[in-house]
């Protein structure tokens, strides 16, 4: 198929879509995780006790466990993703994005900031 027809913005489209998926996907898996850990991620200092915490609280069941240890990796990761996105498609476009990513978490039920990403304090007032 020839894409001499395409712009630019249709070409680039298809890697940012890509990239969307995957903010959707990872945002989910770290909301599910948060909620079945009953941990909330709606306040800087609960991040940073996911982070700061190898082991879960209180709660020493393997599952337990192996649930924080991902949600720990999945928040990391995600802090890693945004940081290489910013760089490699810039700021705004990113912004969009995970705009964009959120509102499909919304409308999937989820409440704000159940997955710990909070865009105003990411890139300042809209």
């Amino acid at each position: 198929m020839s894409t001499d027809f395409l712009s630019n913005d249709d070409l680039a489209a298809g890697p940012l879509h890509r990239i969307e998926a995957s903010f959707e996907a990872l945002n989910a898996r770290i909301a599910r995780l948060a909620i079945g850990l009953g941990v909330p991620l709606d306040q800087d200092q609960h991040i940073q006790a996911v982070l700061s915490s190898p082991h879960p609280l209180g709660n020493a069941d393997p599952h337990h466990v192996r649930h924080w240890t991902e949600l720990r990796g999945l928040l990391v990761l995600r802090y890693g993703m945004e940081k290489n996105y910013a760089e490699q498609i810039g700021a705004d476009t990113l912004r969009q994005i995970l705009t964009d990513a959120e509102e499909h978490l919304a409308m999937e039920g989820f409440k704000p900031g159940a997955d710990g990403l909070r865009l105003t304090q990411l890139f300042g007032k809209a």
